[in-house]
């Protein structure tokens, strides 16, 4: 049986990163290796992992590619403000790519910036964008969001269903 799982903020190729947000890796080539093992020890060929954003930075279109083939699973990727290589590259690259948010059995938004959800809307706002956290070191800013930049779910893919149990 095949599962989703979300992802946001693996900055593939961005060494500043390790050192922005202290990342446990002591260079890119080390924080790849380790994220692809990762995603690959949680997803399988037949899963489906929505990427939040932010896949790549400060690295060509060939080794984005050569990145996204050592990934398992089918890949969505929702724009986020650093994948600027081009609607078309991503496109032809992953099997879904949304330049906006996307709603989700119609209740979850999918982001990559965390979205104005208030108490009195019937939404839950699944995000990247804020690495550590954000505001005051939070990984979710209401009871209405779920970060999950990379740095808030341990470096690896996170299963839908444990997103859910938060919300029931």
């Amino acid at each position: 049986m095949s599962r989703i799982y979300f992802i946001s903020d693996t900055h593939f190729g961005h060494n500043n990163i390790i050192k922005y947000c202290s990342r446990p890796y002591s260079d890119v080539e080390t924080m790849e290796n380790e994220i692809v093992k990762n995603w690959n020890t949680v997803v399988t060929k037949r899963d489906k992992v929505y990427h939040l954003g932010d896949f790549s930075m400060c690295i060509n279109r060939k080794e984005v590619e050569r990145i996204y083939s050592r990934l398992n699973g089918i890949k969505v990727l929702v724009k986020g403000n650093h994948d600027t290589l081009g609607y078309n590259f991503y496109r032809s690259l992953f099997d879904e790519y949304y330049k906006y948010p996307i709603i989700l059995e119609n209740f979850f938004i999918l982001s990559h910036e965390p979205m104005f959800v208030n108490e009195n809307m019937p939404y839950v706002n699944i995000h990247g964008h804020l690495h550590n956290g954000g505001h005051e070191g939070e990984f979710n800013t209401s009871k209405h969001h779920f970060n999950v930049s990379i740095e808030c779910i341990e470096y690896k893919p996170i299963a839908f269903d444990s997103i859910k149990q938060n919300f029931k």
